[in-house]
């Protein structure tokens, strides 16, 4: 069998949790259930969906924000290292 290629540049920095997210999230918003979401993800409790999914959101809620307002938030991660990938 051929390994699976996603074609995301390791540039990206994804990990596979990031994936997880992402698929979490993608799930999520187009109107899957969350038994569903957590069956195919083969997820235990429902507390681990809910952090992928506000990880997740919490990255949305960045790249949505205004130029200054992201700048705002990278300055203040180097302070307090929360962002460091999403700033860079």
């Amino acid at each position: 069998a051929l390994p699976i290629s996603l074609e995301v540049p390791s540039t990206a920095k994804l990990t596979p949790g990031g994936l997880r997210g992402g698929f979490a999230v993608m799930a999520y918003r187009s109107g899957r259930s969350i038994q569903d979401i957590m069956w195919t993800m083969r997820l235990r409790s429902q507390v681990t969906l809910e952090s992928y999914l506000q990880e997740t959101a919490s990255l949305n809620a960045l790249v949505d924000m205004s130029a200054p307002a992201r700048k705002a938030l990278c300055a203040a991660s180097k302070v307090f290292p929360l962002l460091p990938a999403a700033c860079s």
